[in-house]
């Protein structure tokens, strides 16, 4: 029988990022808002949508698995 994986919320991240019982990390999805000035100056306030994606492990220059 397999086991359920199960997602905990990672300390310190704002809600962020979640890490599994399986040791797999992943972001949250969420929107990111910030206001940019156009040429003619007119200030824009724009929002952004990044979707929850599950994060790649890579080796550092230390020798530690890390994620980006």
């Amino acid at each position: 029988m397999s086991e359920i994986e199960t997602w905990v919320a990672i300390p310190g991240f704002d809600g962020r990022y979640e890490v599994s019982s399986e040791g797999r990390v992943k972001s949250l999805g969420r929107s990111e808002s910030y206001s940019r000035i156009l040429n003619n100056g007119v200030r824009d306030n724009v929002v952004r949508m990044k979707c929850e994606k599950l994060l790649t492990p890579s080796r550092g220059s230390n020798g530690y698995l890390t994620v980006r």
